[in-house]
């Protein structure tokens, strides 16, 4: 019918249009950055064989000194690192392992290729970082749970729990480089990021799904606290 052959003009298609930042769009401040001992990734878009610099530093050193993991493995100085984009104008840059800890992080981005392509990152903790997928029941959100008031407002004591939701309706027939929307940018788990709604039109419950709250709840109730 009409429908199957509008899919099969959208298979011929070339490359949808997408928008790219310096930048990229899964990154924010108040993100949580995986711990050692694996080396976190930062990445975004620039020109073609561009150089990237980046630097890494903790936001109150002498909170990082006080940490032994941070302070014995390097974390506390800033550290300096480049790299190249490459010719799709994609650069990675693989940053120092970083124990999981309380305390925040800096970090800076610039690139060779134009002085208006810099940017910079706050309020960045190391940790684990998991993703949480679903349709309908996945998008039940907290707002709307039996003993709503009391769950959001210990939301509270959880500010090492640290949020994102990527945005609906994107589709493309071909892979896309970068997320093209984004729902609820990173934000430090309070009573109220956990139940606003980030959305330009009014939504059903609030952004962040109950069910995904609830497994990071947990799993930060039983897993061994961050060192501070």
């Amino acid at each position: 019918g009409g429908f199957q052959s509008e899919l099969w003009k959208m298979d011929g298609r070339s490359q949808d249009p997408e928008t790219l930042g310096f930048l990229a769009a899964a990154l924010g401040s108040h993100m949580v950055l995986q711990r050692a001992p694996l080396a976190a990734t930062v990445w975004g878009f620039t020109a073609p064989g561009a150089t990237v610099t980046s630097t890494i530093a903790p936001a109150r050193p002498e909170e990082c000194e006080a940490v032994p993991a941070l302070a014995s493995g390097g974390a506390c100085a800033t550290r300096t690192l480049t790299c190249k984009a490459g010719a799709d104008g994609a650069w990675r840059q693989a940053l120092p392992p970083v124990a999981a800890s309380t305390v925040a992080f800096s970090l800076t981005f610039a690139s060779s290729n134009s002085s208006a392509e810099r940017a910079e990152l706050h309020n960045v903790l190391f940790g684990d970082v998991y993703l949480c997928s679903g349709q309908s029941n996945m998008e039940f959100a907290m707002p709307a749970e039996a003993n709503a008031s009391a769950e959001i407002a210990a939301a509270d004591a959880y500010p090492h729990i640290r949020i994102f939701s990527v945005g609906h309706r994107t589709s493309s027939a071909t892979p896309l480089r970068d997320l093209q929307t984004v729902w609820e940018p990173w934000q430090v788990a309070s009573r109220a990021t956990i139940a606003k709604d980030f959305t330009p039109h009014s939504h059903l419950f609030a952004t962040f799904s109950a069910v995904c709250w609830h497994f990071g709840k947990s799993l930060s109730d039983r897993l061994p606290a961050p060192r501070r």
